[in-house]
């Protein structure tokens, strides 16, 4: 009957192998797998709280398998009951070090549990990060779990931690695609423009090839991401350059030709970008092209009305604007006065 009972389940024919089990069951009670079949039988068909059973019963029969813990993990995250849960995944990883879904799960339970409360959201990434980190100690060539270790600490705003993964991951695979990005971003985040815009510098570079064949490693659906990566990259490139620019004017102001020339090639992929049009609005207007810069600070405020910033820089240029022609109106008034039929003023 448990033998049956697997067959069935292989099958996906969940209802079968259940009614497999409890046959086997009923004839011995002492038959591990077939308690811990039936309760992964009954937990497939999301009979979560009827799994309950038979698995701490395989467990009590059986204390050295591997993964029981691991279904209690899930089974009680699907109840909603989130320390049995946070219980049982650690219980799997104390008894089997070595089972990374463990970790995933109970990282990712974390971080569930830090999306749905703001107030502990710092408490539970902080727990996700030391299970991500013990994971890392076992498989410390995980160049994905740096990576993740590197995002959560960046989404409680610990910049330096968050760089120090990255860079690890990075260490491990100088092509990790995400990694990349995420170190590049936060760089920008503190003000270290220069290795920011080497980072984006290389991303742009090696161009769409090399980012969908990093891509294909991660992700069925390879095409999808492509026009807002390169579309991403060529906007930090962009705003690094900007950066760098304004924190010392006295640099070449070739620094703005290659700002304008990456948030150019950022609205190519991305058309409606709001960073790109908005920063390619500033650009231009330290590039002293005001009605370029008028064009793109309108077209930001059309997507969206209340951006502040854009409203701000919109007026103060307008208002330079306005200076300028009445300068060149009074000017342009005395030069008429002067104009006779024998010298009159055209061109001026």
């Amino acid at each position: 009957y448990t033998m049956m009972g697997m067959v069935h389940a292989r099958a996906r024919n969940q209802d079968a192998a259940i009614n497999a089990f409890q046959e086997a069951i009923k004839l011995n009670k002492s038959i591990v797998y077939a308690h811990l079949f039936l309760g992964t039988a009954l937990m497939l068909s999301n009979r979560f709280e009827e799994a309950i059973g038979p698995i701490n019963k395989a467990l009590a029969l059986d204390p050295s398998l591997t993964h029981v813990n691991f279904y209690l993990g899930h089974v009680y995250s699907s109840l909603g009951r989130w320390d049995e849960a946070i219980a049982s995944y650690g219980a799997e990883i104390e008894s089997h070090p070595k089972s990374p879904e463990a970790y995933q799960d109970l990282a990712r339970l974390f971080v569930r549990l830090g999306d749905e409360n703001v107030a502990e959201r710092e408490r539970y990434y902080l727990n996700a990060i030391e299970t991500f980190r013990k994971w890392s100690e076992i498989v410390p060539e995980d160049a994905d779990t740096h990576n993740l270790i590197g995002y959560l600490y960046m989404m409680i705003g610990r910049h330096d931690p968050a760089i120090a993964a990255f860079e690890r991951a990075i260490r491990v695979d100088s092509n990790h695609i995400l990694a990349l990005y995420n170190v590049g971003t936060a760089y920008l985040d503190i003000d270290r423009n220069l290795d920011a815009k080497e980072i984006f510098e290389r991303l742009t570079y090696v161009g769409e090839g090399f980012i969908r064949e990093q891509f294909a490693r991660i992700s069925p659906n390879v095409e999808a991401p492509i026009p807002l990566s390169m579309g991403e990259a060529y906007q930090k490139l962009g705003a690094a350059s900007l950066k760098i620019y304004q924190a010392d004017p006295s640099k070449s102001r070739e620094l703005l030709s290659e700002a304008e020339k990456a948030f150019k090639a950022s609205l190519r992929y991305i058309p409606s970008d709001i960073h790109s049009l908005y920063n390619l609005g500033i650009t231009h207007y330290m590039m002293g092209c005001r009605a370029a810069a008028l064009k793109e600070l309108r077209q930001v405020l059309e997507i969206q009305p209340n951006h502040e910033d854009a409203t701000n820089t919109l007026h103060v240029i307008e208002e330079e604007l306005a200076k300028v022609r009445n300068w060149l109106g009074s000017k342009v008034w005395k030069r008429l006065e002067s104009s006779t039929d024998q010298t009159p003023v055209y061109s001026e």
